[in-house]
């Protein structure tokens, strides 16, 4: 959420604000986490992350596209390998579930103005 003077409101600042009902200041909540979780995908942090997070996500599919499957380690080579791919996964889609939360919550929220 953007203040007037267009600085981003801080977790201390709602606080201070007045809402309506508890439902409204989740949804602020949510749309702040939202705005937070958008703003880091475009920070180059965030962009090295999710590079990085797909990076594994191939490098686990070659690895176990490349496991001898006559070895007595296949079975374990590929449970890892599936791991890694699905931790990477999952960061991914934690974030993006959080941008659609908040655009969502913002929606709400611009709809009860």
């Amino acid at each position: 959420m953007q203040k007037p003077h267009g600085q981003a409101v801080e977790p201390d600042d709602l606080q201070t604000i007045q809402f309506s009902d508890m439902q409204e200041k989740a949804l602020f909540a949510e749309a702040h986490l939202g705005e937070q979780a958008h703003t880091f995908s475009q920070s180059p942090l965030g962009r090295l992350m999710i590079g990085r997070a797909f990076e594994e996500i191939e490098q686990a599919k070659a690895d176990a596209l490349a496991i001898q499957w006559w070895s007595p380690f296949a079975r374990r080579r590929l449970k890892q390998a599936q791991m890694r791919a699905q931790v990477a996964h999952l960061f991914i889609r934690w974030l993006e579930e959080s941008k659609a939360n908040g655009d969502d919550a913002y929606t709400q929220l611009k709809a009860r103005m």
